[in-house]
């Protein structure tokens, strides 16, 4: 690797160009981010310029802690989001192919409500499985006298968990929801994940003055949901690296197993769907890590599958929930 810059607070692991090789972004805090386009052999090369990932609002470096991947907008492609420091925007960078992102944090209204708080975890997550990813972002200052430098900060600050309106604006449904997810946290860390294989995914907060805050999901809904263990042949036994493409009627959805994102944080590795109304899936294709393709057929929504490489029935590890 040549040409990178240093701090590297994140680190978030994806294909950007579809070409079967996993490539990384890299978070700095305050210097221009970096994305390490992976040439094959253990080389890599620099585009974080090229790519429009080095810069946040203004063209300016940001404060990158957390970054987590998703298709948020369904055109199959992944898409990036990175929280910031206090009085800066967090960022979230639409893939427009090839490589290339644009910033789209002012269209999706995520611009005003992130330029405050100062960002750490970030994940994205289908909270109530209507097929649109979810953002949650857990926040905290670094300064605890804060305040008194800037009385419009807080050394504590409440998480901020964004409803995706079909991947045309983010609403922040925090301030709403009231309650124990409200509480100011100095927030770091942060990962979701279903802990009780009901389907519904839920997440887990790192409060630097305390005990960890974990979420359970008890939203009631309708929606489908389907999830995907993935299980790999060989050393990399749990598939990390391998990218699910899911298709039912003119739906799509994209996902890969990519565990570590946030903030020193890593998630449930199981691929999670929120399916809406989509009772089954038509085709899922997986891309293994060695580049290999395996489609798998009508699949019925509701449970968690695993899915093992090179065997062409998918085996149901857990009852149906519904």
């Amino acid at each position: 690797m040549k040409n990178t810059h240093g701090k590297a607070l994140v680190l978030a692991f994806a294909d950007v160009n579809n070409d079967g090789r996993m490539d990384f972004y890299i978070g700095n805090d305050g210097t221009p981010a970096e994305l390490m386009g992976n040439l094959g052999g253990m080389r890599f090369l620099n585009a974080g310029e090229g790519s429009g990932l080095a810069y946040g609002a203004l063209a300016h470096p940001v404060a990158a802690m957390g970054a987590d991947w998703a298709d948020y907008d369904r055109d199959g492609r992944l898409d990036l989001a990175v929280t910031g420091f206090s009085d800066e925007s967090y960022s979230l960078f639409h893939a427009v192919g090839r490589g290339v992102f644009q910033l789209t944090s002012d269209a999706v209204g995520i611009s005003g409500p992130t330029y405050k708080p100062l960002g750490f975890g970030t994940n994205w997550l289908d909270m109530d499985n209507d097929g649109w990813p979810d953002l949650l972002f857990v926040n905290g200052h670094v300064y605890d006298n804060v305040h008194s430098i800037d009385p419009l900060s807080t050394f504590r600050q409440p998480p901020m968990l964004f409803h995706n309106l079909r991947g045309k604006q983010f609403i922040d449904l925090v301030p709403q929801m009231g309650g124990e997810v409200a509480a100011p946290i100095v927030g770091r860390g942060s990962a979701v994940g279903d802990f009780d294989n009901d389907g519904r995914i839920d997440f887990l907060m790192v409060d630097y003055e305390g005990a960890p805050c974990l979420f359970h999901n008890v939203s009631q809904t309708a929606n489908h949901w389907i999830t995907l263990d993935l299980r790999g042949t060989g050393a990399n036994r749990f598939a990390y690296g391998a990218q699910v493409t899911a298709r039912s009627g003119r739906e799509l959805w994209v996902g890969q197993v990519s565990p570590a994102c946030s903030y020193l944080s890593s998630s449930d590795p199981r691929v999670h769907f929120g399916l809406g109304q989509t009772a089954e899936i038509e085709t899922l294709t997986v891309r293994w890590p060695d580049g290999r393709r395996q489609t798998f057929r009508h699949l019925q929504a509701d449970r968690i599958l695993r899915l093992t490489e090179g065997e062409q029935n998918a085996a149901a590890t857990a009852p149906l929930t519904r």
